[in-house]
């Protein structure tokens, strides 16, 4: 049986799953403490310059065929000005 991690299915479905927990970090408008943290650390993620590197916004987004500029915009575009 092959690695499933050499099975392009599996690799798009686990970048997927990371990006969709990030943006759902992202957008995070409550008080948990914990939560906040995390939505601290999406919007590192997703508003850094890290474009080399494996596991970087842009990356991840180029992995799952999407431009990582317009998912970037698009999330911005969708946060209140307060945020």
């Amino acid at each position: 049986m092959a690695d499933e991690r050499e099975n392009p299915d599996f690799v798009r479905a686990l970048w997927t799953a990371v990006l969709a927990r990030a943006v759902e970090d992202y957008r995070y408008k409550g008080r948990i403490k914990e939560s906040k943290a995390y939505r601290k650390d999406a919007k590192k993620w997703i508003e850094g310059t890290d474009y080399k590197g494996v596991g970087s916004f842009a990356y991840v987004c180029e992995a799952i065929d999407l431009d990582p500029d317009a998912v970037r915009d698009n999330l911005k575009n969708r946060m209140p000005d307060n945020e």
